[in-house]
Order: structure tokens, then sequence, then C-alpha cells
């Protein structure tokens, strides 16, 4: 008996901590993850017609592109890099050569194709670590079923393409873990720039196969003379698309930063010191993170640390549990360090999602076989425990999340379109000024519909306001009421705050109120009056009231 275990942990121990054995074949793989894929398909189905509204900026951009207006928000408008995903937006360029309207279903097909494969390359850590390929099903079944990973990989942002860039790099680490070669180096190195390039966060997982080649010199105590040539396979790979864009945006839009930077900011030293200094809103936001996956953040953690644990003392597959451990730690900092986010389901906390289902089940298996066996035990016991501990937390809690998102999803574009787009183009009809133009922060939908010159009240596509809003309200309010003289603004929340053009007696003068109220969130949040609404300038509609009275009837029906 004793023989016998002893030889089981030692061919574990060999598959392990030895280079991996040959994975299983492209088709079998596919195989094991149907089961995951169809999950997806089934959970996601009911947002079949659902494309969350900030995603129609990147669409209007790239079919203008497409049209060959330039890559612009609106034909004819000075170019500005009013997004932060230029990889994702130049993935629609060729769906709109087929069709020029709202590419619902081009954006459902590739957010399923990179969820797929993000499942897929999941798969594959996990059974390269493991070597269970109904371990690694079943790990993917998780991440399939977990409301975040579902609805923001088909909201028609980046997250699906993100996601899978994330984890395919995970995965080429993890093999590079076991065998170094320059033609990994390079596929890394073109992956992490086409994570740098689908968001500005992403440059942060370029350290992750530095990490995997300083791991496996650790782990080998030797240098090993191909770690030169990959090193610098690797960088070439990654600077080379991302210098060659930023030299074209540099070029085009002026900038080598999006003007999202400016309109957004970056995590300042202030954040960092927040986090280091472990203050209570980064805790709650660390703990509602780790909640994401179960619904209780002391169930994840504990799961993690205690499993992580037991592999390090028995020193079991390290070196890929500890770069997975990390890599996932990796996302979990780059979700503090960015800005709250006031859409629900963790949209900014893609990265930690995918790459927490393969850490942890790696985890819980490998930590499985540190168990002795006996005639009455199985080591895989604690691990089957904990799985259904997990499954049964996780199909309670996800189900609810998802029931309340297929009720209220996020800002659909249809929503948008009808309220800023359709019906200030009829109040535009009804004014019947020439070269009409509208101030308002919501651009999406109505960037892709309005028959209007859109300027941006948020300052996303608007590289003035982005650089006016927050700091110089002067230079602001000149650009509005001086230069770009706006025939409609629009004001509510956030823009009837930041913005205060309420104060402003130029407001007063050139612009009427087709209506207007307190508007409570602005007030509350300044301690004062603040009014928002709909206002019109004044040579607009001098000496002509029935036009102001069609145009408050198109906006908000007839009397």
């Amino acid at each position: 008996m004793l023989e016998s275990q002893r030889l089981r942990l030692q061919t574990t121990d060999f598959m392990l901590h030895e280079p991996a054995t040959q994975g299983p074949s492209f088709s079998t793989s596919l195989l094991f993850c149907i089961v995951p894929f169809v999950a997806f398909a089934v959970a996601a189905f009911p947002l079949s017609a659902w494309i969350v509204d900030d995603a129609l900026i990147s669409f209007a951009y790239a079919r203008n592109l497409a049209d060959g207006a330039g890559f612009v928000s609106q034909p004819g408008k000075v170019p500005v890099e009013g997004f932060s995903n230029p990889l994702w937006t130049l993935m629609f360029v060729p769906g709109f050569w087929l069709n020029s309207q709202v590419p619902v279903l081009y954006a459902k097909l590739l957010g399923h194709a990179f969820s797929f494969g993000t499942l897929f390359f999941g798969f594959q850590i996990v059974q390269r670590i493991t070597g269970s390929r109904l371990f690694g099903s079943v790990a993917m079944l998780f991440l399939a079923l977990n409301t975040a990973f579902v609805v923001w990989g088909v909201s028609g942002l980046e997250n699906a393409l993100y996601g899978f860039e994330v984890m395919a790099l995970a995965y080429l680490c993890v093999v590079s873990l076991d065998r170094l070669s320059w033609r990994l180096a390079i596929l890394a190195g073109l992956l992490a720039a086409a994570a740098t390039l689908t968001r500005p966060d992403g440059v942060i997982f370029a350290a992750l196969f530095p990490a995997a080649i300083f791991i496996q010199t650790v782990r080998d105590r030797a240098f090993a003379q191909t770690i030169v040539r990959t090193s610098l396979a690797y960088v070439g790979a990654l600077a080379i698309p991302v210098i060659a864009y930023k030299g074209m945006a540099l070029v085009y839009f002026g900038s080598l930063l999006p003007n999202t930077y400016y309109a957004k900011g970056t995590p300042g030293l202030s954040r960092i010191l927040e986090i280091i200094r472990l203050e209570d809103p980064v805790i709650e936001k660390a703990l509602s993170l780790f909640a994401g996956p179960f619904g209780f953040s002391w169930l994840a953690i504990g799961v993690l640390a205690v499993t992580f644990i037991l592999c390090l003392v028995a020193k079991r597959a390290l070196a890929p549990l500890i770069f997975m451990t990390g890599a996932t730690l990796l996302a979990f900092l780059a979700f503090l360090l960015l800005p709250n986010d006031w859409m629900p389901e963790f949209r900014f906390g893609t990265p930690f999602t995918v790459l927490f289902y393969p850490t942890l089940f790696a985890l819980i298996w490998v930590a499985g076989d540190t168990m002795l066996q006996s005639r009455f035990y199985t080591p895989r016991l604690p691990a089957l425990a904990i799985v259904a501990v997990l499954a049964i937390s996780s199909i309670l809690v996800h189900q609810f999340r998802f029931t309340r998102f297929y009720d209220e999803p996020t800002i659909p574009f249809t929503q948008i379109s009808e309220r800023y787009g359709e019906r200030y183009n009829k109040a535009a009809a009804a004014l019947g000024v020439e070269n009409p133009s509208i101030l308002l922060q919501d651009v999406g939908a109505t960037l892709f519909f309005t028959e209007l010159e859109i300027f941006d009240l948020a300052g996303l596509i608007d590289g003035t306001v982005a650089r006016t809003l927050w700091n110089d309200k002067p230079a602001l309010r000149e650009y509005i009421f001086n230069e770009v003289k706006p025939t409609i603004i629009h004001t509510y929340a956030f823009s009837a705050l930041e913005a205060d053009l309420d104060s402003s007696e130029q407001f007063r003068e050139q612009y009427i109120p087709l209506r207007e109220e307190i508007d409570v969130i602005a007030s509350e949040a300044a301690g004062r009056t603040i009014y928002s609404g709909d206002y019109v300038r004044r040579d607009a509609v001098e000496n002509r009231p029935e036009a102001l009275a069609k145009a408050r009837a198109a906006l908000y029906g007839s009397p």
C-alpha cells in the first residue's frame, strides 16, 4: 500500500514539475469545451438584441472610416481619438463595408467568438497544470456562467477581445515555463501589444511574459542562452505594433494619448497611496471584486489562499501556479487602480474574472493531490467537496444577477437613439436653422443616429472640453458660448454639475429653456440650486414663437 502510494505521488510530482505532457489534440480540446460554449451561448441569448450605448462611439468611428470620411466621430470633424479601444474599433470596419446599420449581429458574433476563445485557452491552462480534461471543462463551465463574463462579453464593448488576449497570453506564458522559444515570444509579444491597443490598462499585462521567464530562471537555477534571444523577440513583437499605432495617432490625431485620457484622467499618486494604505474605499472595492465569482469574498479569498499555501508547502507545480496566481493578482491590482465604474457587473474587472477561474481550479486540484490516500479516503474528496460548495454558491448568486440584468440591461443603445437621436433630429428640423448642432453628454447612439453636429459635454470626443471641463471653466465657457455656439444644449446630473453652465450669465443671455427643472442630483452634490434641461439659442428662435413651440412639441409631445 505504501509503495503504491509513493509511486502515485512520484508520478504526479513528475507530471507537475517536469515539462508538461502532451496536451489533448485541438479537436479533443474543443470537445471538452462544448459544454462551456453552449452554457455561455444560452446565458447570453436573452441579451441578443442588447448593445450597451457606449459601444456606439466605436461603431461611429468605424463606420466613418469604412465610408471614407476618416477616423473621425462625424464626417468633417477634426480628428480626435475619442475611443480607448483602437483594435476593437478597427475590427468593425469590415462589418460596415457590408452594412451601415448598427452591427448588432456582427458584434454578437465577435463577442461569442472571442469568449469561446477565452474558454478554450482557460481549459488548456487547467488541463496543462492538472492533467485533467474534465476538471478543465468544469472550471470553464463556472466561467461561462459568470454574469460579468457573459454580459460584457456580448455588450458590444471590447471586453470579449480583452479577456481573450489576457487568457491566451497567460496560456503562452504557462507553456513557456516548459519550453521557451522565440516563436512563443513573438506570439506573446503580439498578444501583449493587442491587449495594449484594446484597452490602455492592457499595457500592465506586458509584464506577464517577462515574469514567466523570471520564474523559469529561478526554478531552473540557470540562465538559459535562449533567454536573451526570446526576450528581444518578445520586446520587438510588442513594441512594433504599439509604436506604429502611436506614431499614426501622433500624426493623425495630434496626440500620443487618446482623448479619453484627458476626459477621464488616469490613476495618480493619490490613488496609489490609497491602495498602499488600504483605505476603506479600496478594501470595499477589493472585496466586491472577490465576491463576484461566488457571492462571498471570504469564500473566494479563503479557498484561493488555503489551496495556494498547501501547494507552496508541498512544493507542487510551483512554477505554473505561482505564475497564474501572480497574473490574477496583477489583474486584481489593475482593477483597483482604475476609477470606479458606475456600470454594474465589474466592467473593468474582465482580466481578473477570466484569470481567476483557471487559477483557482488548478490550485484546488493540485492541493487535493497533496493529501495522503487511505482505504477509506481519496485525496480527490476535498477538491470535489470544495467544487460542490462553489457550484451551489455560484448558481444561487448568478441566477439572481442574470435575472436582474436581463430585466434591466445597462443603457441599451435603442433607448439613447430614441431619446437623443430621433427626438433632437425632429426638434432641429422644427427650428429650421442651418447646420444645427447640440451639446450634450450622451454621445453613444446619439453620435450614430443624429443629423446634428455633436459637441460632447463629457469630453470623450471633444479635445477642448476634455482639457477644460475639470480645471478651466472660463476656457470651457469661452469655447461653448463664443466659439462653437451649439444650437441646443442638453444638461443633467453630471454635466449640469461639472460644466455648471447654469451659473454663467452668458448662458442665460444666449439661451432660453425649452424645459428646465431643478436638478436634484447636481444640487445635492454642489450644495446649491442647479437647473438642468434643454436649452436653445435665442437667435435661433428670436421672433419665431411658432418654431419654439414646434421644437418643444418634438421633444416633449403636444401640450
